[in-house]
């Protein structure tokens, strides 16, 4: 299945959460992480194709470089991504093409840049955002998503079975 993941995907599926003091947030955290690894260790596999912006993969290495305290950790998780995703780098004409549903979108610039990504290769979009998740929802924009949070351990599982 050809997926776009959103930056906050990726970072569940790359930091445990296991060392949040918070027990509350660290069971949240927890639950997040095994639905985004399944996910993540799927694309690894082979079993889904990921296909993002490049920008996507500058905001996972920003958040994992400060979560982690760790430039080299950043930067590991990055050129992963780059390794098994599909990079879409916003050239003129990419992003001329863009343009028109990054427009309709209406969100925030890396949010619309990802959604307009996912509606132009029809990808299934997983993301942890409710904001863009409730913008997209209650939009006339009609593409497939999902939000991480809502998703069940099963569901990441089955994403793409038919």
């Amino acid at each position: 299945m050809i997926l776009s993941l959103d930056a906050n995907v990726f970072v569940y599926a790359n930091i445990t959460g296991k060392k949040i003091k918070n027990r509350e947030k660290r069971d949240e955290w927890v639950q997040l992480h095994r639905k985004a690894d399944i996910l993540y260790t799927d694309v690894l596999k082979g079993r889904h194709e990921v296909i993002i912006p490049s920008v996507i993969v500058a905001e996972v290495c920003t958040v994992i470089s400060r979560m982690t305290n760790s430039e080299e950790e950043g930067i590991k998780a990055a050129k992963e991504i780059q390794q098994y995703g599909i990079v879409v780098y916003e050239s003129e004409h990419i992003f001329e093409e863009l343009l028109p549903l990054i427009a309709q979108i209406k969100g925030s610039g890396i949010d619309s840049i990802l959604a307009a990504v996912a509606m132009k290769v029809d990808s299934l979009l997983i993301t942890n955002d409710r904001k863009l998740y409730k913008r997209l929802k209650s939009s006339t924009i009609g593409f497939d998503m999902k939000l991480l949070a809502d998703m069940s351990v099963n569901d990441a599982r089955s994403i793409g079975e038919t």
